[in-house]
């Protein structure tokens, strides 16, 4: 595996949670994302600009939750550099 030095910035608002990846030397916006209606029954969370998923969990701890396995997706696969 790959070392490649990143930065999170999560901005927590009174129902989202909008988060950016930023690579550290270059500050590149590599993934980002927001869920919505965070305390709603229609929570959702949605990647670079994509269609929004259905949060399994609504709150805080949910969405946390949603962009944490999001994060480690992205790890893994093809889309990080």
């Amino acid at each position: 595996m790959t070392e490649f030095p990143v930065v999170l910035v999560i901005n927590c608002g009174s129902s989202s949670i909008k988060f950016s990846v930023l690579g550290a030397a270059s500050c590149d916006c590599l993934l980002n994302g927001v869920a919505e209606g965070i305390n709603a029954e229609r929570a959702s969370l949605s990647l670079n600009g994509g269609e929004p998923v259905a949060l399994a969990q609504r709150g805080y701890e949910g969405a946390l939750q949603a962009i944490a396995g999001a994060l480690a997706n992205a790890t893994s696969s093809t889309a990080w550099p």
